[in-house]
């Protein structure tokens, strides 16, 4: 079940309660929605960051309102705190090791926290001025960190002294969260164009960065999710983003609603995640399944074409529930690959003549499952045309030749047509369709047969009609 937040009217916002379940490992089908509907005290208050609390509870900002506030998930009682400072901008929420809730104040150039026991809210001014501090997040070392968008910084606060040290991290102004390799993970903004995630080592300060497979896709927040993943928001792309800290694979999950917004996202104390929508004005979870990598596909078939085969193949019957991503088909000899959304593939670039059997490979957000049995054995083949191939002129009433080259097994016979624009009538239903590899048809042009300038000849295999060819150009009759 998951919470997301509606503004009804501009004089009233309510919260409501749903079951809007993301299956980031299935390919299930949507779940029935039951919606309650709770009033936030605070109309218009736009709720942004979101948090798990030492309490328990969930906390989220509410920038307009120049609130905190927090949701009981087993009361659904929906409490605000006002923050001291008018007008503060208060952007970014998260709990501190201190089992504090801390906050950054965009406009008040601020670090703030609030006692989650006693409610009392403290603000911490940062030295350097216009420093405009967005995100905020725990560190590994076990104190907070935030950015600078000002001066381009990262930097750290000591959740004890309240001293603040700043490094230099360009790009960073917008999420950032503690990563399970220690490091510090975040929004790297470099341009629209090319959204990318950015990772900084604490110990040596490196930051590097991997790239948002989906352009323009305007990445806002980042989480350390229960899976030992990173999740992150796309605003701009109305996804939600996974990258691997070990392997820095990108997957990308598309929200329902469109055109929601999703700005911020943390983990629950549910073990699930939690993300709110700025244009939809709600909050959704997204429920994981224990996920593993897929199993091999089944019934491979592949059926042949000129210098291309086509493989289709069943989804495979251990999946464990977990939505596949990709296939991927592998030719042998020559580990030729094509890879798509699902069956059919066709895999391009094959010779002819060459007898080929393939196997198919799934992966999911897990990994590559292991490889299928092999295909039936099948042989790229092809038919030419060699005459007529345009610019001939044939007489009625005279004999010429029709020939034709072939390769690999189209068959062992084929038909002959007489083609002029989109009308076509046969010459010869069934002849053989030759010896090493050429073929040739004796016809004599009826004396009364339409003269044309627009005809063609067309050759078709009988046994497998996928292989077919024509007259490069058209030949006339007189």
């Amino acid at each position: 079940m998951g919470w997301f937040i509606r503004k009804a009217s501009s004089s009233s916002a309510l919260f409501f309660l749903f079951s809007l379940v993301f299956l980031a490992c299935s390919m299930g089908s949507a779940e029935a929605i039951n919606i309650t509907e709770y009033p936030i005290p605070t109309p218009n208050s736009l709720p942004f960051s979101i948090a798990t609390g030492p309490d328990g509870a969930i906390w989220f900002i509410e920038y307009n309102a120049n609130q905190l506030g927090r949701i009981d998930p087993t009361t659904d009682v929906i409490t605000e705190y006002p923050i001291p400072t008018p007008n503060s901008g208060v952007a970014w929420i998260t709990t501190g090791p201190d089992e504090k809730l801390w906050f950054t104040e965009l406009d008040a150039n601020k670090i703030g926290w609030i006692d989650p026991t006693t409610h009392v809210i403290t603000e911490h001014p940062i030295p350097t001025p216009n420093s405009d501090p967005w995100s905020i997040t725990r560190g590994p070392d076990g104190a907070l960190w935030f950015n600078e968008c000002g001066p381009n910084n990262i930097a750290r606060i000591d959740p004890t002294t309240h001293a603040i040290k700043e490094y230099p991290a360009d790009g960073v102004c917008s999420g950032m969260t503690s990563g399970p390799d220690g490091a510090l993970w975040f929004i790297a903004s470099h341009g629209a164009q090319h959204p990318q995630i950015g990772r900084f080592d604490l110990t040596t300060h490196v930051v590097t960065e991997y790239l948002v497979p989906t352009p323009n896709s305007n990445p806002g927040n980042i989480t350390n999710g229960p899976d030992g993943a990173l999740w992150f928001t796309e605003f701009n792309a109305n996804q939600i983003g996974r990258i691997d800290p070990t392997t820095h694979v990108v997957t990308e999950y598309a929200i329902p609603t469109p055109n929601s917004g999703p700005a911020w996202i943390t983990t629950g104390p549910d073990e699930n995640l939690w993300f709110t929508e700025a244009y939809g004005n709600k909050i959704g979870k997204i429920l994981l399944v224990n996920c593993a990598a897929p199993g091999a596909p089944t019934k491979v078939t592949a059926t042949a074409g000129n210098a291309k085969v086509t493989v289709s193949f069943k989804i495979p019957t251990s999946n464990v529930g977990c939505p596949i991503n990709s296939y991927t088909v592998t030719s042998s000899p020559g580990g030729r690959t094509a890879t798509g959304a699902g069956s059919p593939i066709t895999v391009t670039g094959l010779t002819n003549g060459t007898p080929y059997t393939f196997t198919v490979k799934a992966t999911n957000a897990v990994g590559t499952g292991p490889p299928s049995k092999k295909s039936n054995q099948v042989t790229p083949s092809s038919i030419t045309v060699i005459t007529p191939q345009g610019g001939e002129t044939w007489q009625r009433g005279k004999r010429y030749t029709i020939s034709w080259n072939f390769t690999g097994k189209p068959g062992t016979t084929v038909m002959i047509e007489l083609v002029e624009g989109t009308s076509s009538s046969v010459i010869k239903t069934s002849t053989s369709i030759g010896a090493n590899w050429k073929g040739s048809y004796s016809w004599t042009i009826p004396k009364k047969h339409a003269t044309g300038s627009d005809y063609k000849v067309r050759i078709t295999s009988k046994t497998k009609p996928s292989f077919t060819a024509t007259s490069n150009g058209t030949f006339t009759i007189n």
